[in-house]
């Protein structure tokens, strides 16, 4: 059972040959170490950390900001309240497909806005996971009509056919 990763952030640094990383079901609560790794890392395309104790994603965050490998990230079952982070990163971020955020605590508004503004441009991301999350019926809302926008091209939106959010 890991709980610290701060050896496995350092080893990604310069890594060139890992391209998944499974850390799930451990009990892992700070991903600093694996956010700063990201920034430099230009193997890794799936990254698993779900079912941990994960709390703040704001490294995570930063890194999306410039990875350009990472296609895949899963971030369900932990704690996570706030995704404000996730959202200003997706900004820049065109290789992430798959965001799992189900089974967290987000409750913030203002950081599911963040990714709904994303949405708006974001044209890489087409699967998003963020049932069983506190989310206001405004945000569910907004996401769902993004979901149909993005699979019919409408509304400005360019077409994703394959486009799912789960709310």
């Amino acid at each position: 059972n890991i709980t610290d990763v701060q050896s496995i952030g350092e080893a990604l640094k310069t890594n060139n040959t890992l391209t998944r990383l499974f850390l799930r079901n451990n009990n892992i609560t700070d991903v600093q170490s694996i956010g700063e790794a990201l920034k430099t890392n230009n193997t890794l395309t799936r990254l698993f950390l779900r079912n941990n104790n994960i709390t703040d994603v704001q490294s995570i965050g930063e890194a999306l900001k410039t990875n350009n490998t990472l296609k895949v990230l899963y971030l369900s079952n932990n704690n996570i309240t706030d995704v404000q982070s996730i959202g200003e990163g997706l900004k820049t971020n065109n290789t992430l497909k798959t965001l799992t955020l189900h089974n967290n605590n987000i409750t913030d508004d203002g950081g599911i806005q963040s990714i709904i503004d994303v949405l708006k441009t974001n044209n890489t991301l087409n699967r998003l996971y963020l049932n069983n999350n506190q989310l206001s019926d405004n945000m569910k809302s907004q996401l769902n009509a993004i979901e149909q926008y993005k699979r019919d091209g409408s509304n400005g939106y360019q077409q994703e056919e394959w486009m799912f959010i789960d709310t």
